[in-house]
């Protein structure tokens, strides 16, 4: 499973970008994935409702609050110029975890936790372009 981050620069500012416009790019970049990255976990980390005492022994939990720490651990960013790529690092069972399908029937539904981190991702991206554009333009001596 894996989530991709990529960044078109296109416009007169960035036929023949400088350091400064590259660096706020790549800096762009950066805070999109480290954004990707926080949604995954929170998405994937276990909640209880009410009030409750953990008892050590997972199996007693309800399957919405069994934790995924192994999976959560494995899911990391990599950063290359204006792409960054979000994965599960090729865990086995990342597939079932993300869909709930597999060749046996099964009631898990699946967390979507990457597609959905895609779709707030979009949304959030959009924010933060408009932060880094005005950065961009402060550096490039803009007020």
């Amino acid at each position: 499973m894996a989530v991709t981050v990529r960044t078109e620069m296109t416009g007169p500012l960035f036929r023949n970008p400088n350091r400064i416009v590259q660096g706020v790019a790549e800096q762009y970049v950066e805070r999109v994935m480290q954004l990707g990255e926080q949604r995954l976990d929170q998405t994937l980390r276990p909640r209880g409702s009410g009030i409750g005492v953990y008892k050590g022994n997972q199996g007693s939990l309800p399957p919405s609050q069994r934790s995924t720490g192994n999976y959560r651990r494995n899911i990391e960013g990599v950063k290359k110029g204006l792409t960054a790529v979000i994965h599960d690092s090729g865990v086995k069972y990342g597939p079932w975890l993300e869909s709930g399908k597999s060749r046996r029937p099964t009631r898990f539904p699946g967390y979507h936790a990457f597609q959905k981190a895609e779709q707030w991702l979009e949304k959030e991206a959009k924010k933060e372009g408009k932060k880094f554009l005005h950065l961009m333009h402060r550096k490039l001596g803009g007020k």
